[in-house]
């Protein structure tokens, strides 16, 4: 079994991250967690 690294990003590299995904994320202390979708109501209020 090999370790994996994890590593924190910046808040720079998050931005560079996200401006290139197709799926929005949650960036919290140099980590990133995939967002939900949204519900319809949601949208409409946004």
């Amino acid at each position: 079994m090999s370790a994996i690294l994890k590593t924190k990003l910046t808040a720079e590299e998050y931005l560079e991250f996200e401006r290139n995904s197709e799926e929005r994320h949650e960036f919290y202390d140099g980590e990133v967690f995939a967002m939900s979708g949204a519900k319809r109501h949601h949208n409409v209020i946004a």
